[in-house]
Parts: structure tokens; C-alpha cells; sequence
């Protein structure tokens, strides 16, 4: 038995090494676990509401953690120390995956959704700049960010991406947006081979009443 926590436990995570157990609280804190010995040996507190999801990467350095703040907090497991916050989402933050290499962070959230972060780059408030950014896709399934300058045509998206609107929250390693059409996302996962699941439930448009008569 772990017992410790002021809260329900929310979610669990084992290590990859499977000697570690990790638990999120709505106490608003994260702890680490000793399974052998059933001992807490990290308490990480840093969340201002309830701990939702977590994710351990898969070279076990990293715990990812998301709450009911909207932010994702990522540990430094063996140090136990707070590496950084990433922001951008804008309602509750249901599930996180990192990458095969560790080196990108999956999230998926009520605001319909899925975020790409990348965990080896500084965190930190984006700078508000002039302009948008664009999205580009390579052929390895990559994302990453450009600037676009110069005008456009009103109503017509640059060519090789998706534009998307700055929002004075977003931390700069966020890398991608993608939206989807009213769906609230409920869990990702990484494959082995870096392909990313996306799990949702689509949510109809209200029915517009009629106008035409009897």
C-alpha cells in the first residue's frame, strides 16, 4: 500500500524500469514511489489544481504531469526538480504521451486539441512578436514552426501548412496545434514507431431551429 497523499489519486504511471510507481493527486502534487519497498522518495509540487494525467518518458528521465490549470509541468525525475511549464491549452488536459525517443510530448485536451511540446527546448512565455506562424509537416511526419511574412490574400492559407493564431499563453516549446472539429480529446498514445493515436468523442453542432413556416 502508498499512502500519503491528502486527495484522491487520479492517475498512475509506472517507470519504465517498472521499480517506480508515480501517482497525481487532487492534492495538487505528484509522488514517487518505491515499489519495493512501498516508500515515497519525490513529492513534486508545483500544479495549482488537481493532477489529471501524467506520462513517463521512455528513458526514464522525464514524469510529464497535466491539471485542472491547464499547464503540463515536466520533473527531472532523478533530481527531483521542476525542469519546466508548458502552457497553451485552454481547458482540461485529459491525456499525455511522450515520443519513443522522449524527445516530444504528446497532450490532448477538452479544448479539441492535440498539442506537440518539445521537452529538450527552454520552456517560457512566447514573445508577443507581428505576424503568425505556420505549421509545416515533413515527410517524416515532423512538425515545425515558421514564420510567415509578407501579405496575403484574406481568406486563403499559405501554401505547405496551417496557419494558426498566436494566444498570449502559449510557452515557446509548444511546436504544433492540430485542431479537430468539436471533438474533446480523451487519450493519446505513441506508437513504438512514433505514430501518434488520437482518441475522442466527436460532439454534434447544436440543430439550428427553422425559420420556414408550416
Amino acid at each position: 500500500m502508498f499512502a500519503g497523499h491528502m486527495s484522491d489519486v487520479d492517475c498512475v504511471r509506472f517507470h519504465p524500469n517498472s521499480l517506480y510507481l508515480a501517482t497525481g493527486s487532487s492534492d495538487t502534487t505528484c509522488r514517487l514511489w518505491d515499489v519495493q519497498r512501498g516508500a515515497c522518495v519525490r513529492v513534486f509540487m508545483g500544479h495549482k489544481g488537481a493532477v489529471t494525467s501524467m506520462a513517463m518518458s521512455p528513458d526514464g528521465k522525464y514524469l510529464a504531469s497535466a491539471s485542472t490549470d491547464q499547464s503540463i509541468i515536466l520533473w527531472d525525475l532523478a533530481g527531483g526538480r521542476q525542469v519546466k511549464t508548458m502552457t497553451g491549452h485552454t481547458s482540461l488536459i485529459n491525456s499525455l504521451s511522450f515520443s519513443a525517443c522522449s524527445s516530444m510530448l504528446v497532450s490532448g485536451s477538452c479544448d479539441w486539441t492535440v498539442r506537440c511540446w518539445d521537452v529538450k527546448g527552454p520552456g517560457g512565455a512566447r514573445s508577443k512578436r507581428d505576424g503568425k506562424e505556420q505549421i509545416e509537416v515533413d515527410g517524416f511526419g515532423l512538425a515545425s514552426r515558421s514564420n510567415i511574412n509578407g501579405p496575403r490574400e484574406e481568406g486563403k492559407l499559405p501554401e505547405g501548412g496551417v496557419e494558426e493564431e498566436k494566444t498570449s499563453n502559449e510557452s515557446v516549446d509548444l511546436i504544433a496545434t492540430f485542431p479537430t472539429k468539436r471533438t474533446p480529446i480523451i487519450n493519446v498514445q505513441f506508437t513504438p514507431r512514433n505514430l501518434c493515436l488520437v482518441a475522442g468523442t466527436y460532439i454534434p453542432p447544436p440543430e439550428q431551429p427553422s425559420t420556414t413556416g408550416p
